[in-house]
């Protein structure tokens, strides 16, 4: 079962700003870090016990290919 995803207003604002650093630095490479993304996000919605646990609450899954980034499942 797929869980739903949602941003905090925060971690939108983040995510948007890396996009911008990313475009910033080579035209194509924020829309790429987008995809990474949300390919990522859909490994967690459909398996979100899988990922190492960070707290009680939260379990985080990086982002491996060309990018750094923790995704924190709550």
């Amino acid at each position: 079962m797929a869980l739903p995803v949602r941003f905090l207003e925060l971690a939108q604002s983040e995510l948007d700003d890396i996009f911008e650093a990313y475009e910033y630095q080579e035209k194509g490479l924020g829309k790429r870090f987008i995809e990474e993304v949300s390919h990522t996000l859909q490994m967690i919605k459909m398996y979100p016990d899988v990922w190492r646990e960070s707290s009680s609450h939260t379990r985080r899954c990086l982002i491996k290919v060309n990018f750094t980034l923790k995704v924190h499942v709550v």
